[in-house]
């Protein structure tokens, strides 16, 4: 499957993000937030140029590193190298990634550990009550 990778430039694909985020978090309203802080959102087409998956990204100039504040690829289209492709261009943003992932989920650990990301530390009950997430760093 060949998928292709763009910076988001314009409103257009802002719908088709929201519906994406709805698909993969249910539960939560926080896309206000990323659209709103983020300081650039890379997009994951499939070959008919159709949004399947995002990444949002915040850049911290002073401090020289890009924060990953989600990333999402719609579950009809995973495992087929579309998070490892966005993640990639992520990471080609700056000699320094940061993120947080919950601690609880093993194969989104795993994902990050494959492409080279270490594990700093914990940070209990970040996403809810014991429910623990775990700060991660990648460096060129």
């Amino acid at each position: 499957m060949s998928h292709r990778v763009r910076a988001l430039t314009g409103m257009g694909q802002i719908h088709r993000i929201v519906s994406i985020y709805r698909q993969v978090w249910p539960a939560s309203s926080g896309i206000i937030d990323l659209l709103a802080s983020a300081t650039e959102c890379i997009l994951l087409e499939d070959e008919h140029g159709l949004v399947i998956g995002y990444a949002f990204v915040e850049e911290d100039r002073e401090r020289g590193f890009v924060e990953l504040q989600d990333l999402a690829v719609l579950p009809k289209y995973r495992g087929e190298g579309g998070g490892t492709r966005l993640m990639e261009a992520v990471m080609g943003r700056s000699p320094v990634v940061k993120l947080i992932a919950r601690l609880s989920n093993e194969s989104l650990l795993a994902f990050y550990r494959k492409l080279g990301f270490k594990s700093e530390y914990i940070i209990e009950n970040y996403y809810e009550i014991n429910e623990d997430g775990v700060r991660m760093s990648w460096k060129k």
